[in-house]
C-alpha cells in the first residue's frame, strides 16, 4: 500500500467529499504541516497503518521529508479537485536543522 497520499493529507489537509471502498465520506482535514515534526508524522502513520490489525508497513521519517518538499506539491492537473490535498496558505512552515 502506497503511502504517499497518506502522508500528503496529513501535511496538507485535504476538503470535500472522498470516497474509501465504494463509501462517500465528507469533512475536513486539517493541515499539520506547521505543528508536527517529520518524526511526529511518520510516528503518527506509522500506528494508524500498523494498528487494529492493518498491516501496512510503517511510513519513515525521510517519507515524510520527502513529501514536505515543494516539488511534492505538484499534483496532476488530470487529478479531479476533491482528490488534491488542500494548501492552507495561512499556515508557516517551521525551519528545522538536520543534523
Amino acid at each position: 500500500m502506497d503511502s504517499a497520499n497518506l502522508i500528503q493529507t496529513v501535511l496538507n489537509g485535504r476538503t470535500g467529499p472522498i470516497t474509501v471502498n465504494g463509501t462517500q465520506y465528507g469533512g475536513n482535514m486539517p493541515s499539520w504541516r506547521g505543528q508536527l515534526s517529520d518524526a511526529q508524522i511518520a510516528a503518527v502513520l506509522t500506528y494508524v497503518r500498523t494498528a487494529w490489525q492493518n498491516g501496512a508497513p510503517a511510513v519513515s521519517e525521510d517519507q515524510v521529508a520527502a513529501a514536505r518538499a515543494p516539488e511534492a506539491l505538484s499534483v496532476p492537473s488530470s487529478l479531479p479537485l476533491s482528490a488534491r490535498p488542500a494548501i492552507n496558505p495561512l499556515v508557516k512552515e517551521r525551519t528545522c536543522i538536520r543534523r
